[in-house]
């Protein structure tokens, strides 16, 4: 039986996770209190003591605003951190499956970025990112043991995420303002957590892995997005699925008129395309992935 260590065991990632675990596997999930990300000198002692074969790594400092006034804190979590995790995998084995983001892109393409496009990230998070990133190719290149999966917009059924927020605005207000002019796709937490869950499953099949190795996949729904799209369908599958009496009115607005402290990339389109291939897995369109996961909101 394989043991998979999971990090951030509490959050939306983490509670997908948990739910699709599959058989064969011993899974220790831990919350932030539990495996303190930030506690940089306990992390080599917490992981002589769980030994795990694997680690999907969900914690992270995710609030984008905040990290621009917290970057040590930030860097810590999200990366040194990461770092510290990779060279005791490299000195005693094991594998890692870093959770990475968008946000490491600055937007400017006119097309879905690749898994090859160069990094520039905009904000402290993304930064954060990128740099755990570089720390994972470091350490893990040469040794095939760490996976970053990039992915985009995540929302899931439980903590704070736009979805759940979204919910709550058309419950309780008749119009409301959403940015119109970034665009991504929303990543369903269920279909990311198949894809983790794939990727142990093709590395436990060693000459799979071993002629087919990608360090870095995409991984989002299908599909393009703004946020106003998204706030849109939130709202009449929310109606339809009697969450919502009737769904607010929804004004588009341009970033210049909703000022965030952090900067967000215009235009962060993952290119899924060599990753579905490697992965063997098709994706969800992310207007079905939404009403799967309201769907459940509903019945709970």
């Amino acid at each position: 039986m394989i043991k998979v260590l999971l990090t951030g065991s509490e959050g939306q990632l983490g509670f997908s996770i948990k739910d699709l675990q599959p058989k064969g596997v011993q899974l220790v999930s831990l919350n932030k209190n539990q495996f303190d990300l930030s506690k940089i000198n306990k992390i080599k002692k917490n992981l002589e003591a769980i030994k795990p074969d694997f680690i999907i790594n969900c914690g992270a400092y995710t609030n984008v605003d905040m990290a621009e006034d917290e970057k040590e804190t930030v860097m810590d979590i999200n990366a040194n951190s990461v770092k510290e995790i990779a060279l005791y995998l490299k000195k005693h084995g094991g594998s890692l499956i870093q959770i990475s983001t968008d946000y490491v892109f600055d937007g400017l393409n006119s097309y879905a970025y690749k898994v090859s496009d160069k990094v520039y990230p905009l904000n402290q998070y993304g930064f954060s990112k990128a740099r755990a990133e570089k720390f994972i190719q470091e350490i893990l290149g040469e040794s095939n043991q760490g996976i970053v999966i990039r992915t985009s917009w995540l929302m899931g059924t439980i903590s704070n995420n736009f979805l759940l927020k979204m919910i709550k605005m058309h419950q309780t207000k008749k119009e409301i303002n959403v940015v119109s002019d970034q665009i991504s796709c929303p990543t369903s937490t269920k279909t990311l957590s198949e894809a983790c869950w794939k990727v142990i499953k093709l590395k436990l099949e060693k000459d799979f892995y071993k002629n087919k190795f990608m360090p870095i996949l995409h991984w989002c729904d299908n599909g393009v997005a703004s946020w106003y799209d998204i706030a849109i369908a939130i709202g009449e599958i929310s109606a339809k699925n009697r969450l919502v009496d009737s769904p607010a009115i929804v004004n588009p607005i341009n970033s210049e008129n909703y000022p965030t402290k952090a900067k967000r990339p215009r235009f962060s389109l993952l290119d899924c395309t060599s990753s579905r291939e490697f992965l063997g897995l098709e994706g969800e369109y992310w207007r079905k992935s939404l009403e799967d996961s309201i769907k459940s909101i509903a019945e709970k």
